[in-house]
């Protein structure tokens, strides 16, 4: 899938207005219509469990895949690479048939030209701050990428209630290296209309 006409600015130049204590950051960059980007996604079963019966219906038991990727440009995009995959693994358990185990991986890797403007701004906003004498706090590290390991279990009480336990490792949770990674613990609970 591609979608096309977005309208957006580019983050870079970043350029200084005003002097002294008054210095501003200013994005300069061009106000773009037709900004693009793409996405590709693929899901499929691998594995059918056959049925003991001929006359049933295909078993919706088994194992599926699921991927997803995207992709825009850098320079309009704050996060210009992401993807996600995983398996599922439907009616593990005996006597449970729409109960599902899953494991997923997904991560996202943040544009070049974002984090570029950022540091030019905090150059600029410094600059302005020190000849201001106000207190100038250091720059935070700019966003490389940052990732998620979920293991989960949805449990369908009845057709249209369902709770799923879940377990996940963050991976670079503030995604510029700052915090250690993050184990997670949690439950959803869903009610379908």
């Amino acid at each position: 899938m591609i979608w096309w006409g977005i309208q957006d600015e580019n983050f870079l130049p970043v350029v200084q207005t005003g002097r002294g204590s008054n210095a501003k950051a200013v994005n300069a960059g061009s106000f773009n219509m037709g900004s693009w980007a793409w996405y590709f996604q693929a899901d499929q079963m691998l594995y059918r469990v056959k049925e003991s019966s001929p006359t049933q219906s295909l078993s919706k038991k088994g194992l599926y895949m699921f991927n997803a990727w995207s992709f825009s440009p850098s320079r309009y995009s704050l996060m210009d690479f992401y993807y996600q995959t995983g398996l599922v693994y439907q009616g593990l358990l005996s006597g449970r048939p729409d109960d599902r185990l899953g494991v997923a991986f997904g991560s996202a890797w943040f544009s070049s030209d974002a984090a570029s403007a950022y540091s030019q701004t905090y150059q600029i906003q410094t600059a302005a701050a020190i000849a201001g004498g106000k207190t100038v706090y250091p720059a935070q590290p700019q966003p490389t990428w940052g990732g998620v390991l979920e293991v989960d279990y949805q449990c369908m009480l009845t057709k249209w209630i369902s709770v799923k336990p879940f377990a996940e490792f963050i991976m670079n949770p503030q995604q510029n290296g700052t915090l250690g990674n993050v184990f997670v613990l949690g439950t959803q609970v869903a009610v379908r209309f």
